[in-house]
C-alpha cells in the first residue's frame, strides 16, 4: 500500500532540515525574532496539512526564501529589502488577508441593472457551488478526499472543477444517446372525462397544445354550467311541483286553464339539452381536427428526430478527432454540444462556463 507523503521518512527529513536552515538565516537576516517567529507559525499551522499539493507549494516557496536568505547574508541588503522580504513571508502565512487590505472597499449605488446582472451571476455560482459540493461529498465518502481538513481552494479550482464540469457533459452525451436510440417522440392521444362527451388529448413530451387546454378549459365550463342549471332546474321542480300540480287541478275545477304549469320546466330542460347537443358536436368535430393535428405533429417530431440525430452522429464522429480528459481536453464539451444545437448542461454565460 502506497504510504501517504507524511508518513515517508524521507520527506520528514527535508521538511525538518529546510526548517531548520530557514530559522538558522533568518536570525542572521534579522537580529530580531519577528522573521523567525513567522516561518515558525507558518510550519506549526501547516504541520497537520495533509494536501500533497498544498505542501508542495509552500515547500517550493520555502526554497525560493532560503535562496533569499543566502543571497541576503552574502550580499547585504538593505533594511527596505528586509522589510519586503517580512511582507512575502506574512503573505504566505495570511495570503487572503493581505489581498483584501490591498483592494479599497467601495459601496456604490447601482442602477436595477446592474443588480439584476449580480443576482444572475450569484445564482450561476450558487449553481456551480452545489456541483462542487455533491462532488466532494462523494469523494469523500469514497475516501478520495479528506474530511479532517477543508480542501483547497486552488484544488478546487484547478483540479475538482473540471472534473465535474467534464462528468455533467458526459453524462449529458450518454442521456442523449440513450434517449435517440428509443426513437422519435409520440403524438399520443389521450382523452378527456368528465364532459359531456370524451374530448382527444394531443401528448406531446412537452405537453399538451396550447390550443387543446383552451379549447378544453371552456368546454369544462360549459359543462360545469349546464350540469349546475341541470341539478337546479330539478331541485327547483321538485320544490315546486305539489305547488303547480295544485294550481293545474284548481284550474280545471273553475275552468279557467291556461296551460300546464309544469310547461316552464320541460322548456327550460329541452333549451339545456339543446345546449348539451351543441357542445357534443363542438367536442366531435374537435375530436376530428385533433386526428388531424396529431398526425402533422407527427410528421414534425419525426423529423425533428432524424435532425437531432444527425446531429448527434455528427457530434460522436467529431469526438473521436480529440481527446477527452478533464484536464488535458483538446476540446470544450460543453461548446461542441452547443454547435452541434444540443443544450449543455453546464452553460453558466455569467461565469465563462459553456
Amino acid at each position: 500500500m502506497v504510504l501517504h507523503f507524511s508518513q515517508v521518512q524521507a520527506h520528514k527529513y527535508g521538511v525538518l532540515s529546510l526548517y531548520r536552515n530557514l530559522i538558522r538565516k533568518a536570525r542572521f537576516v534579522s537580529q530580531d525574532e519577528s522573521i523567525s517567529d513567522l516561518l515558525r507559525e507558518i510550519f506549526h499551522r501547516f504541520k497537520i496539512d495533509l494536501r500533497s499539493h498544498r505542501i508542495r507549494s509552500l515547500l517550493l516557496r520555502g526554497e525560493e526564501l532560503n535562496e533569499k536568505f543566502s543571497k541576503t547574508i552574502l550580499n547585504g541588503a538593505p533594511s527596505q529589502e528586509i522589510a519586503e522580504l517580512i511582507s512575502s513571508i506574512k503573505l504566505i502565512l495570511a495570503p487572503a488577508a493581505e489581498a483584501k487590505l490591498e483592494t479599497p472597499i467601495l459601496n456604490p449605488v447601482r442602477s436595477d441593472m446592474e443588480i439584476q446582472d449580480i443576482q444572475a451571476r450569484n445564482s450561476q455560482k450558487q449553481k456551480l457551488n452545489d456541483w462542487m459540493q455533491k462532488e466532494i461529498k462523494n469523494k469523500r465518502k469514497e475516501n478520495l478526499m479528506s474530511t479532517k481538513t477543508p480542501p483547497d481552494t486552488v484544488y478546487l479550482k484547478e483540479i475538482t472543477q473540471p472534473e465535474v464540469l467534464f462528468k455533467l457533459r458526459v453524462q449529458a452525451i450518454d442521456k442523449l444517446k440513450t434517449t435517440l436510440q428509443k426513437g422519435p417522440y409520440k403524438a399520443q392521444i389521450a382523452y378527456k372525462s368528465g364532459l359531456k362527451y370524451p374530448a382527444y388529448m394531443i401528448r406531446v413530451p412537452w405537453g399538451g397544445l396550447w390550443r387543446e387546454r383552451r379549447f378544453l378549459y371552456q368546454a369544462m365550463l360549459e359543462t360545469d354550467r349546464l350540469n349546475e342549471a341541470t341539478t337546479q332546474l330539478a331541485n327547483n321542480k321538485s320544490l315546486m311541483k305539489k305547488y303547480y300540480d295544485m294550481e293545474n287541478q284548481w284550474d280545471r275545477l273553475t275552468g279557467h286553464s291556461d296551460g300546464d304549469w309544469l310547461s316552464v320546466f320541460r322548456i327550460a330542460e329541452k333549451e339545456i339539452d339543446a345546449q348539451s347537443s351543441k357542445l357534443v358536436s363542438e367536442i366531435k368535430e374537435y375530436n376530428k381536427r385533433q386526428i388531424q393535428i396529431s398526425h402533422l405533429t407527427q410528421k414534425q417530431l419525426d423529423a425533428y428526430y432524424e435532425a437531432r440525430k444527425a446531429n448527434f452522429t455528427q457530434l460522436v464522429k467529431e469526438l473521436k478527432n480529440y481527446e477527452l480528459n478533464p484536464h488535458h481536453s483538446d476540446i470544450d464539451l460543453g461548446e461542441l454540444l452547443e454547435i452541434y444545437n444540443f443544450k449543455s448542461p453546464t452553460k453558466l454565460p455569467l461565469l465563462g462556463i459553456n
